[in-house]
């Protein structure tokens, strides 16, 4: 599915981060694009970044210009 909305929004790339409960850090299940394979290492503290916020707040952003 990530693959297919990649390519109907022309995006260079798309993932998928997940929730760890025990945690509370996000993972990448699903990472696609030319540094798909880097990133799918990392995990994002809680609160980091637009991630972070929707996983805290539960509403979803959208956002043309996400290095602002």
């Amino acid at each position: 599915m990530i693959e297919a909305a990649t390519r109907l929004l022309g995006a260079e790339a798309g993932s998928l981060l997940l929730l760890d409960h025990k945690t509370g850090e996000l993972f990448f299940e699903v990472a696609l694009g030319e540094k798909g394979d880097q990133v799918k290492s990392i995990r994002l503290k809680p609160r980091t970044g637009i991630a972070g916020w929707v996983a805290e707040n539960r509403t979803p952003v959208l956002s043309n210009n996400v290095a602002a």
